[in-house]
């Protein structure tokens, strides 16, 4: 496969996975917290919000990769910490973001998803 660019076709993207730990900090505040790209999302309120915050990140760290072609530095795993509350958790739920999730209109990979809470 050649370099991924702006102008690549959407269905020539590979789709990435990513695992996203939600669980409520030490202030009661909700954290969604991605394995792979140790992102994070907050809400005082609602986990879908830190959800939805989490994964709207995700999309433009990885648009943002593909455009300036530095996908080397686009992968840095989560403390181990945030691991284990995944592995500790249940699956609350798996989905893919739609293509106009990502805002910046920039190139994005299909992202699946899946979500395990405490």
């Amino acid at each position: 496969m050649g370099a991924l660019t702006q102008n690549t076709p959407r269905w020539a993207l590979p789709t990435i996975h990513l695992d996203i730990a939600l669980f409520q900090g030490e202030d009661r505040c909700w954290v969604g917290h991605c394995l792979q790209l140790d992102l994070v999302g907050t809400s005082r309120k609602f986990r879908e919000d830190a959800l939805r915050q989490v994964l709207a990140l995700c999309a433009e760290q990885i648009a943002y990769a593909i455009s300036y072609d530095c996908l080397e530095y686009l992968f840095k795993p989560a403390p181990s910490e945030i691991l284990r509350k995944f592995l500790e958790g249940r699956i609350l739920t798996a989905g893919r973001l739609a293509e106009n999730d990502n805002k910046g209109g920039l190139p994005s990979n299909p992202i699946e998803f899946q979500v395990a809470t405490s």
